[in-house]
């Protein structure tokens, strides 16, 4: 990956990161080219895609058909308000964790209910492209109805307006 600069770190100008563990940015890179990511969620995984590229003839393919379905100017809306729709998503395995420490914020309940709402707002997004694409099939069926049972579940259990 470095032949090919596919990361290139420098250091960061800001005087407040130069001695932190983090001080590294990707700039002149292709990597930095690509990032148009709304999510670290989704900069994660195109960073692993970069890292370990993908070899499956299929998986590609499928890629590609969202990538040109995305590239058609009658979809730029979808994907603004799909766009808009990530960005609240966190990293859920990650606020599951912290679920069970002993003292678990109302931030995280609140984190992970905003999280299903824009999930399931995605999937009601998606619903009638789900034919044009089969990651967009295969999306909205694993997004089921279980998510609004779980919405329901956690905001019935959770008393959002007491806790800290």
């Amino acid at each position: 990956s470095s032949a090919l600069e596919i990361f290139n770190p420098t250091i960061h100008p800001s005087i407040y990161k130069a001695n932190t563990v983090n001080n590294l940015r990707e700039v002149n890179s292709l990597f930095a080219f690509l990032k148009r990511c709304v999510s670290s969620i989704g900069s994660r995984k195109l960073r692993s895609w970069c890292l370990k590229p993908c070899r499956s003839s299929e998986i590609l393919e499928r890629r590609y058909d969202v990538i040109e379905f995305f590239l058609d100017t009658n979809q730029h809306e979808l994907m603004r308000t799909l766009r808009d729709h990530l960005k609240p998503i966190v990293n859920i395995p990650t606020l599951l964790r912290k679920l069970f420490d002993q003292n678990t914020r109302i931030t995280v309940w609140k984190q992970i209910i905003e999280s299903i709402r824009a999930t399931l707002r995605i999937r009601m997004a998606l619903v009638p492209f789900r034919m044009k694409t089969y990651f967009f099939n295969d999306l909205c069926s694993k997004l089921t109805d279980d998510l609004p049972r779980l919405l329901n579940i956690i905001e019935i259990s959770v008393c959002l307006q007491n806790r800290n």
